[in-house]
């Protein structure tokens, strides 16, 4: 409509709302005015997609963005499950899609030290921050001027400050696993869970789920592999759904097999190419979005706690396995 009005091509009022210099000046101002009159407002998102389409090239670099580890990287990467690995590779991934760049460091213990870390990230000019969940949900935040940043965290232990967040939607998941198995003929399923963010959202689904006639328990008290494979017979279920690998595996017991009918499903599988059967949640994806919701709030010029934080949630893929059976 602009063009339209001031008799010019589309190219041109592109141009002149760049401010590009190949544009008359007074041309541009009257772009501009127009633009005004007639309500439209630049998103720089939509603008800086239709630059790299025009370039064919990847985005030109844009900044530095700091990833904060609780733990030093080879600890980190030798724990037993894949997720800080899988982590850090979508992280490195969706900041190298959108033309960022990297920096990594480690959260010190004690408020003294994080002076220190404030000093870095203002003498590298870094003004986005990535935070990794912390051990469990009493770890208090890294003290950094939050005014200054644009930060999200990853995951739910970390409650405060209420920064933007991207996690895994364990609500959902579960609710999706619960109508699954009741289609297949499950009518006692149980659940084993740990305390902490995730159990309550999968208490919640597990609790809300509309089984027909199905008679549901749950198991979250500390466990031991013997104990709790007793448990799971007791209950008489005919499938265990346990919050991780670990759990499923406990249930088992020595034997190694679920004494149910239908088995088991894990809501975190390790390896989505491996026996296990249940959500494998992607965890990759999870740091692709937390970069994606990050550079969201730069290009917004958002800094400081958000006064109504934006969650973003994936609910992972489902992975066949083989420890979920088909009834006999």
């Amino acid at each position: 409509m602009v063009a339209e009005r001031l008799g010019v091509s589309r190219m041109t009022v592109s141009l002149a709302l760049r401010d590009d210099e190949r544009i008359r000046p007074e041309l541009r101002v009257r772009v501009r005015a127009t633009a005004a009159a007639l309500g439209w407002t630049s998103d720089p998102l939509v603008s800086e997609v239709m630059r790299s389409f025009v370039r064919r090239r990847r985005p030109v670099f844009r900044e530095t963005i700091a990833v904060l580890w609780w733990r030093p990287w080879a600890e980190l990467e030798a724990l037993p499950t894949a997720f800080h690995r899988e982590l850090r590779r979508g992280l490195q991934e969706g900041a190298a899609r959108q033309g960022c760049g990297i920096d990594e460091f480690i959260i010190p213990a004690g408020s003294r030290a994080h002076a220190t870390l404030r000093r870095q990230l203002r003498a590298r000019g870094i003004r986005a921050v990535v935070i990794t969940p912390p051990a469990n949900e009493q770890t208090p935040a890294p003290d950094l001027p939050w005014e200054d940043l644009a930060a999200v965290t990853v995951g739910t232990a970390l409650r405060s400050p209420e920064l933007n967040r991207a996690q895994h939607h364990h609500y959902n998941a579960l609710g999706r696993v619960l109508d699954r198995l009741e289609a297949m003929g499950c009518r006692r399923p149980v659940l084993l869970t740990q305390r902490g963010q995730a159990h309550r959202a999968y208490l919640a689904a597990f609790l809300a789920w509309r089984g027909a006639e199905c008679a549901k328990d749950v198991h979250s008290e500390p466990y031991f592999e013997a104990d709790l494979a007793a448990w799971v017979r007791r209950r008489r279920a005919d499938v265990v759904v346990a919050e991780n690998d670990e759990l499923l595996a406990m249930a088992a017991g020595a034997g190694g097999r679920l004494e149910t009918r239908f088995g088991g499903v894990s809501l975190d599988v390790d390896d989505p190419a491996g026996r296990v059967s249940g959500v494998y949640k992607d965890t990759r994806r999870t740091g692709e979005c937390a970069v994606d919701l990050l550079l969201q709030a730069r290009f917004r010029h958002e800094t400081g706690v958000p006064a109504e934080p934006i969650t973003l949630m994936n609910e992972g893929v489902w992975v066949a396995g083989e420890t979920l059976r088909g009834g006999r």
